[in-house]
């Protein structure tokens, strides 16, 4: 999944910018936590549906309809963990960026949670993907992950400096 993704590069970008000043590791202890719990619940969430997979393969809709519902609390979780960590002053311009870019994956997250709710069981789910919430949804994780590989990019580029 993208959210493991997304959670690595979180987490190796406030541990690559950590140094040995304290409140920074402190700051990525933090995020370390919050990620481990994101990381665990959306590979629980995948675990559950894959398991459940009807006859044909797919998952039935109410299993999509939880799996949906699940993602987007683990995010809003996430998110609000992330958004109640006191960064470091040097770091507080990248965290606030990353809160906002979280806030508006959650809640695009939820929206498409709600959209889902709406579907049943042969219904056209690809039609679901080209819906306003479906691709909001995906530009604000495309946005996330942008910037997170950027800041990795930025990292990389003085490590190779040093």
């Amino acid at each position: 999944m993208r959210v493991v993704g997304l959670a690595v590069c979180l987490f190796l970008l406030i541990a690559g910018c950590g140094g040995s000043e304290p409140t920074l590791g402190e700051y990525a202890q933090e995020v370390e936590a919050l990620t481990t719990a994101l990381y665990d619940t959306t590979d629980q969430i995948s675990a559950e549906v894959n398991a459940n997979a009807g006859p044909s393969g797919f998952p039935q809709a109410v299993d999509v309809q939880a799996a949906y519902r699940g993602v987007a609390a683990a995010f809003q979780n996430f998110f609000d963990g992330l958004d109640d960590v006191d960064p470091p002053p040097d770091i507080a311009d990248m965290h606030a960026a990353l809160v906002d870019m979280a806030a508006r994956l959650a809640t695009t997250s939820e929206a498409m949670s709600a959209k889902v709710a709406e579907f049943e069981d042969g219904d056209d789910w690809e039609a679901l993907m080209q819906t306003p919430e479906a691709l909001a949804a995906r530009a604000a994780e495309e946005e996330i992950v942008s910037f997170c590989q950027e800041r990795q990019a930025e990292l990389n580029a003085t490590a190779d400096r040093e």
